[in-house]
């Protein structure tokens, strides 16, 4: 939840109302509900600049201050991952009827561990902030790979790209009118009302969902990679006689198939992969049922989800899920977190509901 105080007769008329900016076109935004064009006019102006030069203009004062003292300045090799992210996400777009757009590096902020932490956990590489457009990179994440930051810069961009919808409640604090701005949507990720948030009831439906989704583009973002020649060395570790039987242990220990890894490093004692394992199971399973039952591939079932995490339609997936696997699996399907063991209950769950879809139970 954010808050943004203003001086201006355009606000005046919102108070104790509320309205959802929606970004069903980024970067051609849209304002849903009543609203006139002078107070539409001001919210999009605002939130087109965040993509822009301006995307910390509203920031809290000290944290800009912050990032600005502390960022490093991206390398050469870094700017390209940006660029081939952003081409690599435009063809999502495209494919999902989107327009696509460039993500501005300016966008992106690479900051030592220390400053990191204090906005999310020094354990992970890289985290997308939707408020401020804003994709933030930690610097000192171990172990270094290439081939790991160049699918990070496309993870968190793939989420700045997907459907997003913000909440802005106004009310006059006696000063001035306040605005409380939280995200509403993002991908197919739906949060609470500003209003839950702001009394501490604050929840996220379908977030699991939104990282496999995105988590599956990585992984055949990661093959494309793969095959290029700037990641040649990388490939070739990945294929050498020396790392197969790590790889063999690694694979029937942690169930990671083959096409997943990312790096084996048997001199530092460290493997990567791609992550959200057992949320990309469970939509895996979803796919390949309703394939099954619509005479389509599993891989045009996926795509049906990339759709709906880039353009915000939940409507027409919540059928295609039903359809095969009853009323309520949606719903359930939407419990799913980022935890391993709360997509596995789901995954029970779903196999029981399909089973008794089906019959068979």
């Amino acid at each position: 939840m954010r808050e943004c105080e203003y001086r201006n007769d355009i606000l005046e008329k919102w108070v104790n109302t509320s309205y959802v900016i929606s970004m069903e076109r980024i970067p051609n935004f849209n304002v849903v509900g009543k609203i006139e064009e002078k107070q539409k006019e001001f919210l999009l102006n605002g939130r087109k600049s965040l993509l822009y030069e301006n995307h910390l203009a509203n920031m809290e004062v000290d944290r800009k201050r912050e990032i600005e003292n502390n960022e490093l300045p991206k390398t050469e090799e870094e700017l390209q991952f940006i660029n081939m992210s952003n081409e690599q996400t435009n063809e999502l777009l495209r494919f999902s009827g989107v327009e696509p757009y460039d993500v501005p590096e300016g966008n992106f902020h690479k900051v030592k561990a220390t400053i990191y932490k204090k906005y999310e956990p020094e354990t992970t590489a890289g985290f997308f902030e939707a408020h401020y457009q804003m994709i933030m990179l930690n610097a000192d994440f171990v172990p270094k790979n290439r081939l790991r930051e160049a699918l990070v810069i496309f993870h968190e961009l793939l989420h700045m790209k997907s459907y997003l919808a913000y909440h802005v409640v106004a009310e006059d604090n006696g000063k001035g009118i306040m605005l409380h701005t939280s995200a509403y949507r993002e991908g197919v990720d739906v949060k609470s009302s500003p209003k839950k948030a702001l009394s501490g009831d604050d929840h996220d439906h379908f977030y699991g969902l939104n990282e496999a989704i995105v988590s599956h583009e990585e992984k055949r973002y990661l093959q494309k990679l793969l095959g290029a020649s700037l990641f040649e060395k990388e490939r070739q570790d990945l294929m050498s006689s020396e790392t197969e039987p790590m790889k063999n242990i690694l694979m029937k220990e942690r169930r990671i198939p083959e096409d997943e890894f990312i790096a084996i490093n048997l001199s530092e004692g460290y493997y990567l992969s791609i992550g959200y394992q057992a949320q990309r199971k469970v939509l895996n399973y979803i796919c390949e049922q309703i394939a099954k039952d619509t005479n389509r591939s599993a891989d045009d079932i996926h795509g049906e989800f990339l759709k709906s995490q880039i353009t915000g339609k939940l409507v027409s997936l919540g059928k295609l899920v039903e359809n095969s696997f009853g009323k309520g699996s949606f719903r359930r399907l939407g419990d799913m977190t980022e935890k391993g063991e709360d997509a596995m209950a789901v995954f029970d769950s779903l196999v029981k509901m399909r089973e008794e879809k089906i019959g068979i139970i």
